[in-house]
């Protein structure tokens, strides 16, 4: 019996920056391997959030090429470190709920409690990454980003997440991409799927709050600034594939989505 994942969509109309990173010759895949291509210089500034320096610290990608219902499709797979910010409880239920809405998340599982600013790391040795999927023609884009976010019990220790660079097959590189994802990328979307921790109480995520102590139960929520990671998909290299395209091609991209 079919069981849809639990997940938060964000249908972001907005141009995709790792689209851009479609000239990169670097990651082409080569006698079956595919090779790591430093993308940090397409990451954001750090933001500094009460005096912490937050955001994405560290990039890696890798690139393979495929196709799905005669569109001729780029597959781009990220792995990043770094960091995102938030609140959460020491005590309570939710407690480890980290999360940037606080005064959402808490009154409603638990009495008056303090809650505390934190800064949560992530590391892509640990699965924090994204695999983006996009047309290989600007034509053929329709100008918009799908992202997806899967929802609670999902961890590295439990063995749902992996590590980064372990998720694509070169031999079939639709592998590991579900009929939602599939659909969306045959309708002209550039597909970007996020994965994280999102199991409570393993350790996996070290949270640094800001009484100075760290605790390691927390877990990060599925619209954390959406995964914090989407930001580098924007900012890769966003107006390539868009604003070089001329308006007759991005009319024939719209077409060709509908």
């Amino acid at each position: 019996m079919f069981r849809p994942r639990p997940r938060v969509v964000l249908r972001v109309a907005a141009a995709s920056g790792l689209i851009g990173a479609c000239t990169l010759r670097t990651c082409s895949v080569v006698s079956g391997q595919l090779p790591e291509h430093a993308c940090d210089r397409f990451l954001l500034p750090p933001r500094v959030v009460n005096a912490k320096a937050v955001g994405p610290t560290s990039c890696l990608v890798q690139e393979t090429s495929t196709s799905y219902e005669a569109r001729q499709l780029t597959r781009l797979d990220v792995g990043l470190d770094g960091t995102v910010d938030g609140y959460l409880a020491k005590v309570g239920n939710y407690k480890e709920y980290f999360s940037n809405s606080p005064d959402l998340v808490f009154p409603q599982t638990w009495g008056p409690r303090e809650i505390f600013f934190g800064v949560a790391a992530y590391e892509r040795a640990k699965g924090a990454s994204m695999t983006i999927v996009f047309p290989r023609a600007r034509p053929g884009w329709n100008g918009k980003m799908w992202v997806t976010a899967h929802g609670r019990g999902t961890s590295f220790k439990q063995g749902q997440l992996r590590v980064w660079n372990t998720y694509v097959d070169a031999a079939n590189p639709l592998e590991g991409l579900d009929r939602y994802d599939l659909l969306m990328a045959s309708k002209g979307y550039a597909l970007v799927k996020t994965r994280r921790t999102s199991t409570e109480g393993l350790g996996e995520i070290i949270t640094t709050l800001e009484d100075g102590s760290a605790v390691d139960f927390s877990r990060t929520s599925a619209t954390m600034r959406a995964f914090s990671a989407t930001k580098p998909s924007r900012r890769i290299a966003c107006t390539k594939c868009a604003a070089s395209a001329t308006p007759a091609e991005r009319a024939k991209g719209r077409a060709g989505a509908s």
